[in-house]
């Protein structure tokens, strides 16, 4: 499967949940226009559509228009950045401990004297000095 390279959009927000998605390069026209109105809305022409100005909500970026609806679909965002289902309790491990336990697991495959990073000897335990420098959080 071929992958292509998507364009840069953004996401012009009519009133009445009209989304028009824009080229970020011809959108500047329109952002120029907006941004310099004066007084009441007009009607302009932009890439052969007549908009009212004052029917314009705001330009966004596809991700802020992903969020929205997931949020409006019961869906929430964690700490971590992932989306959950509404009452679904949040198990995603925090980004530390992942980098943590990723760099746990590399030293301890290329020791290979310990057993994931503990020793045994004698009935005692100790922390291997493969990970002797890697925090446990």
């Amino acid at each position: 499967m071929a992958r292509e390279l998507s364009k840069n959009l953004k996401v012009v927000v009519i009133r009445g949940g009209l989304q028009v998605w824009v080229e970020a390069e011809k959108i500047e026209k329109l952002t120029y226009i907006l941004t310099r109105l004066e007084g009441k809305s007009k009607f302009i022409e932009y890439e052969g559509q007549i908009i009212n100005t004052a029917d314009i909500t705001g330009i966004f970026d596809p991700q802020t228009i992903e969020a929205n609806s997931r949020r409006k679909n019961g869906q929430w965002q964690c700490l971590e950045g992932n989306w959950h289902e509404r009452g679904e309790k949040c198990k995603c491990s925090k980004k530390e401990v992942t980098e943590r336990n990723r760099k746990w697991q590399e030293a301890v495959a290329v020791c290979g004297k310990c057993q994931n990073g503990w020793i045994v000897k004698d009935g005692l335990v100790a922390k291997c000095d493969c990970v002797k420098n890697i925090d446990i959080i």
